[in-house]
């Protein structure tokens, strides 16, 4: 059994590990598309103008944010869904929606 200052030793090591290992990665989270964007039309689909629709079918039906976006699969963080509506002026959940 170990003693408590050598669980305090053993429960320090992730930390001695993760400055080089987020500097190597230069963080841990990697966002990559579901689909393939090949030219600017394609990407103008998934993002402005494009991008306002779903928005705009999700402030109108709220329901919709679990048919158009990844919401279901994805842990929200309040200050993050906060901050997001506030600069852009509209609703949270399509906030939310588009934010993850």
């Amino acid at each position: 059994m170990l003693d408590k200052k050598e669980l305090l030793t053993k429960a320090r090591e992730p930390a001695k590990r993760a400055i080089p290992l987020h500097t190597f990665y230069k963080g841990k989270v990697l966002l990559l598309p579901k689909c393939s964007i090949r030219n600017l039309s394609v990407f103008s689909v998934w993002y402005t103008p494009g991008v306002a629709e779903p928005c705009k079918a999700i402030s109108a039906n709220p329901s919709l944010v679990y048919e158009y976006t990844n919401k279901a699969n994805c842990i929200p963080i309040e200050a993050s869904q906060r901050d997001y509506a506030n600069k852009w002026k509209v609703y949270p959940r399509v906030a939310v929606a588009t934010a993850l």
